[in-house]
Parts: structure tokens; C-alpha cells; sequence
């Protein structure tokens, strides 16, 4: 906690404007307000410039520029679903095989990824940096189309990625991956609630 605490006190304005939009961006995402998206691109920019200038991680740096693309599509899907009652109360279930599916497409594409980062570039943690940033392209796909399991898929995402920046000195975002764990769990909890009401228990 102390270095946590002396790192707070050595951050610069990117890496306090991504902590900050990233923390509000996950608490609105879970309670399903549209304005969420706004703070995701904010935070997300931030974080792949410090990505790639800091904390070499290129294949989140990336990721990061994916998710500012991805805001404005989830800008778009929210606004539609909030004027359209209907659609707006769509908190959806995946099946078995769309999981299979997902952990068997996402691990193929991982390795060759990190295969690549691993012998063309300076990368830290090259095959974990690839499955975080495959995993959360789908687990932020989810999200936009209200799918409850995202949530499911970001605790442990978001776990991991507390590893990889703690073990690149990266305390301060490290710490924000674990908020974001945190408000995970929060947020599966209440859009399992919300579905119950909702949908006939499955």
C-alpha cells in the first residue's frame, strides 16, 4: 500500500485522467447508463499512450485504441436500446457453445499473436499481453449488445492485467485493474438481478 501510495504522488495527468474516467466508466457500465462509453474513451485513450511510451505493451496499446473505436459504437447501441423500451430491458444470456466457441477462437488467435510479439518485439509477457487483449475484444463486444457473461469474462481478465502491470512497476494501474475487478463482481451481481426480473430464471 505505502508503493502504491508513493506512485500516486509521482503520476502524471494521463495516468490520473485513466484511472479516474476508468473508474467512473465501470461503475456507469454496470448500472447501465449510456453515459459510461464517454468515460471508456477517455480512459482508454490515456492508458495506450501510456502503454506504448511507458509500460510496453503493445499489444494492449492497441486493445486500448480498439476500445476508444468500440465507445462510439457502444454510444450508438445504448442510445438505440434507451429508445427502444423493448430493447433497452435486453440483458441477454450466452449459451455453452458460444462459450466454447469464444475460448477456442480467442486461444487460436492468441498464440500466433503472442508468437509474433514475442520474436518481432521488445514486449513484456507477450502470450498473456495477447490473451488479455483477444479476450477483451469479445468480453467488450458482450457489453455493447448487454450480454450478462461479459462480466464473468472481465474478473478474470481484469485479474490478470493486475499482474502484468504490477510486475511492469505499473502500481497505479495496476490498482485500477483491480477496481475494476471489483466493479465487475459488482456488476455481474446487478445485471443478474435485473435479468432475473426480467427473463424466466435459466
Amino acid at each position: 500500500m505505502e508503493e502504491i501510495i508513493r506512485t500516486a504522488l509521482d503520476q502524471d495527468f494521463f495516468e490520473w485522467t485513466g484511472l479516474i474516467s476508468g473508474v467512473l466508466y465501470v461503475l456507469l457500465a454496470a448500472r447501465e447508463k449510456v453515459v459510461c462509453w464517454v468515460f471508456g474513451i477517455i480512459s482508454c485513450s490515456c492508458i495506450a499512450y501510456k502503454d506504448v511510451t511507458a509500460y510496453h505493451l503493445y499489444a494492449d496499446a492497441g486493445l486500448q485504441v480498439f476500445y476508444v473505436a468500440i465507445g462510439f459504437l457502444g454510444l450508438r447501441e445504448w442510445f438505440r436500446m434507451d429508445r427502444d423500451a423493448q430493447e433497452q430491458d435486453a440483458i441477454k444470456r450466452m449459451t455453452i457453445r458460444q462459450h466454447v466457441f469464444i475460448l477456442l477462437l480467442g486461444t487460436a488467435i492468441s498464440i500466433p499473436f503472442g508468437y509474433v510479439l514475442n520474436h518481432y518485439t521488445d514486449a513484456a509477457f507477450s502470450l498473456l499481453d495477447s490473451l488479455t487483449t483477444v479476450f477483451s475484444v469479445f468480453a467488450t463486444l458482450m457489453l455493447v449488445r448487454k450480454y450478462l457473461d461479459n462480466w464473468k469474462y472481465w474478473i478474470l481478465i481484469n485479474l490478470v492485467y493486475v499482474y502484468l502491470y504490477v510486475s511492469r512497476e505499473g502500481y497505479f494501474f495496476g490498482f485500477l485493474m483491480l477496481v475494476y475487478t471489483i466493479i465487475a463482481i459488482i456488476g455481474l451481481v446487478s445485471w443478474r438481478a435485473k435479468y432475473g426480473t426480467r427473463k424466466a430464471p435459466v
